[in-house]
């Protein structure tokens, strides 16, 4: 097994492993990343992934992020992700973060979490902001609701792969929220809403989709909500309102929906229907590197 740093030269042997858009940050702006792989040149193969970014708090003091990780579904279990982790810690050392961090919802992802207290890390359950969505105030300010059924090469995930998404994550639009890419692609398909989980497609090819997980007391989180370079701003919108109006079909205009504010950006034209923002508990893990 080699540990590697990802480069321009060797990002293709672990394109299968990370988007292709996370990759391409390696090296540059504070973002690195490690790959473990396998075989012998030319022919090697990517086994496993940490990418991760140094950044500065409002104190200017510098510390890591985890922005993914991940290890092949057949090679788990046999220290690899432990050897990237070793890895990255030893080599970030000198570059002066003084702790390494994760955020994690506070329900799923337990084999990364056990993965991560081996590892020495400890959890702490931190606040996080969000943006909160009325379904009740977005049905009244939509003045018509398409049928999700009617509406053309939109599929409800129940019909459609993840793997499809995964697929066209390296052509999103901007470079924002591709962190959370990680989560999806680790997640059984019932972490999600299928229903209420949407995907659009493009010549065969998935040009947009959100994804909602429940997380109980008639509250959804939008997990996702994105679209490739090629997507239509029209076809957010139907994505969005298929959501809707599945939600009203199914629970009533009581529910909610939470949505990270580091999606800011991507949701600029539901401004109309976003209350201000307010906290959510996520499931903080930490390493201190100095004591």
């Amino acid at each position: 097994m080699e540990l590697t740093g990802i480069t321009v030269q060797n990002r293709d042997f672990f394109k299968h492993l990370a988007p292709i858009e996370l990759l391409k940050r390696a090296g540059t702006f504070g973002y690195y990343g490690i790959g473990a792989a396998e075989g012998k040149r030319p022919e090697l193969v990517g086994t496993g992934t940490v990418l991760f970014c140094i950044r500065k708090d409002s104190l200017q003091e510098s510390y890591a992020t985890i922005e993914w990780i991940y290890v092949r579904e057949d090679l788990r279990r046999q220290g690899i992700g432990l050897a990237l982790l070793s890895k990255m810690e030893s080599g970030i050392a000198s570059k002066g973060p003084e702790s390494i961090c994760i955020d994690l919802p506070t329900q799923g992802h337990e084999e990364l979490k056990e993965l991560l207290r081996k590892a020495g890390y400890h959890s702490a359950f931190m606040e996080v902001p969000f943006y909160e969505l009325s379904v009740k105030a977005v049905a009244g300010a939509m003045s018509n609701i398409p049928d999700p059924d009617k509406i053309e090469n939109m599929y409800p995930l129940m019909d459609v792969s993840l793997s499809d998404i995964k697929k066209s994550s390296n052509s999103i639009a901007q470079d924002r929220y591709v962190e959370d890419l990680g989560f999806i692609a680790s997640q059984p398909k019932d972490y999600f809403e299928q229903e209420l989980s949407y995907v659009h497609e493009d010549k065969g090819e998935a040009d947009g989709w959100i994804l909602v997980h429940d997380e109980g007391n008639k509250v959804f989180s939008i997990t996702s909500f994105e679209g490739t370079r090629d997507c239509r701003i029209g076809t957010m919108n139907e994505l969005f309102s298929g959501c809707v109006a599945t939600t009203i079909y199914k629970y009533g205009k009581e529910p909610v929906f939470h949505i990270p504010i580091r999606s800011e950006e991507e949701l600029d034209y539901l401004a109309s229907f976003v209350r201000e923002g307010q906290q959510r508990i996520v499931e903080r893990f930490v390493k201190p590197l100095k004591i």
